[in-house]
């Protein structure tokens, strides 16, 4: 295994979980992209596979750093990237696997396409009570800006890519620099939780990535406009499709998004929202 080091910057504490910080999905896969051009220098790719966010990754209040461990998995014609953290569990050190994905470069993918355009919108809700009602994060981490907008399986709105000092460790940065900004990903989950919070008793929150196709690296200081869709809902599972684009340029896209409830029932939605 290799050892990873992530420095933690100041404004990951925004990201919180019952008043707990917790690692995002968007930074699990830059780490990850970091990793691999440390093992791969000039190495390609344009798109993520089979990722899965296996375990919550809580970051104590007074951390400089997280270590983390990296298993290159072979699997065919590809590698399984599997991050790893060693903790101590009554009484014992242990090593937990959090995170997985694989990434590939795809010489003629097909886009899905992008939702035609919705001629009425059933609702819409501002940026600001989301983040103070549905969505609680600190400042960084409220991307979604102006007003949001639902209408039947759909969602949409604007995000904002703050200008913050850039993390995921040290090295690997060009690499890395192909996922671009994580905060317009993370805005377009937080779309997705305030749409699924109508529709289910808990607080859905991303736990797995089927697929995310990479056309243009989204950057900090820009604004993009993001779509949400449900493909499926199950009784303990939601799963979305995302799109983020600015102008008529599509920048990426998230095929099945994964959201369940990751607080063990303690989190739920307030009954403002779930009763429209």
């Amino acid at each position: 295994m290799h050892s990873l080091r992530y420095p933690v910057p100041s404004w990951l504490h925004h990201h919180h979980l019952g008043g707990r910080t917790i690692l995002p999905a968007v930074e699990c896969m830059r780490l990850l992209a970091a990793a691999c051009g440390n093992l791969h220098p000039g190495r390609k790719f344009n798109c993520v596979l089979q990722a899965r966010f296996l375990r919550l990754i809580e970051v104590a209040a007074g951390a400089g750093e997280l270590e983390f461990f990296l298993e290159v998995a072979p699997e065919a014609d590809r590698e399984l990237l599997i991050l790893w953290r060693r903790l101590e569990l009554k009484g014992m050190k242990r090593m937990l696997r959090c995170a997985e994905l694989v990434f590939v470069e795809e010489a003629a993918a097909e886009r899905s396409g992008l939702p035609a355009q919705l001629e009425s919108v059933e609702q819409s809700l501002d940026a600001e009570r989301i983040y103070r009602d549905l969505v609680p994060f600190g400042p960084a981490f409220q991307s979604l800006s102006g007003a949001v907008w639902l209408a039947g399986p759909e969602a949409g709105g604007e995000v904002l890519a703050p200008e913050l000092a850039d993390t995921a460790g040290d090295d690997g940065a060009e690499i890395r620099g192909r996922l671009g900004s994580p905060f317009p990903l993370d805005g377009a989950m937080h779309l997705a939780c305030v749409h699924g919070q109508r529709r289910v008793d808990f607080v859905p929150f991303p736990v797995a990535v089927a697929r995310r196709r990479l056309y243009q690296p989204t950057r900090p200081g820009r604004s993009y406009q993001v779509r949400a869709r449900l493909q499926r809902q199950e009784a303990d599972m939601l799963v979305y499709d995302l799109w983020l684009t600015s102008g008529n340029k599509l920048y990426e896209e998230v095929q099945s998004l994964v959201m369940r409830d990751v607080s063990g029932g303690r989190m739920r939605p307030p009954a403002w929202w779930r009763s429209g």
